[in-house]
């Protein structure tokens, strides 16, 4: 399952056709239409505008949100916010930031100030 079948199922259970669920999220018209066709990357974008539909990040992406790194990607996508705008926010490169939430290790230095940031998110 794909997060545009995730999408598809809640937008059918609701009754909504593809253009009523790009106005809700105020999306381009076609927007859903390629999502769950299978035609967008799961970017921050796109996982932000179909969290902001179906009211929570979607569950075929198994983010395990009890973890650091779970957090902040989920906080990512809730909000909408690039790898670029928490980075700067937390004073580390987004590189830093993108490695570290893909399961890499950070720098003692930059590793505290992420969890210093996380502790203002909670």
């Amino acid at each position: 399952m794909t997060v545009g079948d995730e999408v598809r199922q809640i937008r059918i259970d609701r009754g909504l056709r593809q253009w009523d669920a790009d106005d809700l999220v105020g999306a381009h018209r076609g927007f859903f239409n390629e999502l769950e066709m299978g035609n967008r990357e799961n970017s921050i974008y796109v996982l932000h505008k179909a969290a902001k539909f179906i009211g929570y990040v979607p569950k075929v992406l198994n983010i395990d949100e009890t973890t650091p790194r779970g957090k902040m990607y989920a906080y990512r996508i809730i909000n909408g916010y690039p790898l670029r705008f928490v980075a700067e926010k937390i004073g580390i490169d987004k590189s830093t930031l993108g490695r570290w939430e893909r399961g890499r290790i950070a720098k003692e230095k930059s590793l505290q100030k992420i969890l210093r940031y996380m502790e203002t998110i909670a």
